[in-house]
């Protein structure tokens, strides 16, 4: 019984990270995809495409960003030394 509340919230939590997750990622596609003046109530709208699309330019971003400061901080102890 203890076993199956467990996986029960577990499970719960995790289509709640999923459908978070999910909201976040289609906002960041829907912002680069209204930038380009695309409108979301268009009939060419695919909820999933601009999900992924948010997906791809959130990987980027924190892509170049890490890749950033790992640059500086070699650059740092560089002068340190």
């Amino acid at each position: 019984m203890k076993k199956d509340k467990k996986k029960l919230k577990e499970a719960f939590f995790e289509v709640l990270l999923e459908i978070v997750l999910t909201l976040i990622f289609f906002g960041i596609g829907a912002l680069i995809v209204s930038v380009f003046g695309v409108e979301l109530d268009s009939p060419n709208f695919d909820f999933d495409l601009i999900v992924l699309l948010g997906i791809i330019v959130f990987v980027v971003v924190f892509g170049l960003v890490y890749a950033l400061v790992q640059w500086l901080k070699k650059k740092i102890r560089g002068k340190q030394k």
